[in-house]
């Protein structure tokens, strides 16, 4: 199930370090590289953001976030983040599923930063 989290909420700001924490550590021991700032964001940074948060949420666990700021008719995913333990099916369902559902309202463009998908191409609906 999809939901919008508040951010502001300290458990809530956990429960999404719970999940990019260790999705964005993963990511890191992948690609080598320890400097993604994601990874050493701290709850005071997530709660000062601007973004949007939504969280996937499988069986009463966050298994999955996606950030977003909306500006001008285009929603930019800012960060696009589940939970490491999950299979390679689900965190390929909830990769591309999580922007697909925020098409509310209709966005005339979607963007992200490069690299945040490894490889998914999220502009087509499946």
């Amino acid at each position: 199930m999809l939901t919008q989290l508040d951010i502001q909420r300290l458990d809530t700001a956990e429960k999404v370090m719970e999940v990019q924490i260790p999705a964005y550590r993963t990511e890191a021991e992948r690609i080598g590289f320890y400097g993604i700032p994601a990874l050493h964001e701290t709850i005071e940074h997530l709660q000062a953001s601007e973004e949007l948060f939504w969280g996937y949420w499988e069986q009463g666990r966050l298994a999955g976030v996606i950030a977003v700021l909306q500006h001008d008719g285009v929603t930019e995913i800012c960060r696009l983040v589940v939970h490491p333990v999950r299979s390679c099916l689900l965190l390929y369902w909830i990769c591309m599923r999580l922007p697909q559902a925020l098409q509310y309202p209709p966005a005339k463009r979607m963007s992200r930063p490069s690299g945040c998908t490894n490889g998914l191409d999220l502009s087509r609906p499946k």
